[in-house]
């Protein structure tokens, strides 16, 4: 439970209570979904809610290739490619 109503947050887990100026929450959105109505005292504003239960799920997966050179415009930093199909190609360029 996460009670921020007043000036110092306090976080109960485990039995234990935490007290502080600021939480950053990291759970997984799917955690978040199911614990977002009842978990913040008081509860999130509905705009934050409505975010949360709209983001999406899915599996990501991330191959990284390496070249000696750069075959695509160096200046660029992301492009993608949304193929005839139903799946989604983009690449980052580190630099």
């Amino acid at each position: 439970n996460i009670n921020y109503r007043t000036s110092t947050v306090k976080v109960w887990s485990n039995n234990h209570r935490f007290l502080a100026k600021k939480v950053i929450v990291t759970m997984p959105l799917g955690v978040l979904k199911d614990l977002s109505t009842n978990f913040f005292s008081p509860s999130l504003p509905w705009k934050t809610r409505r975010s949360i239960n709209r983001i999406g799920m899915g599996v990501v997966n991330k191959v990284f290739l390496f070249w000696d050179e750069a075959f695509w415009n160096p200046n660029i930093e992301i492009f993608s490619d949304v193929a005839q199909r139903n799946n989604r190609f983009e690449f980052f360029n580190p630099g």
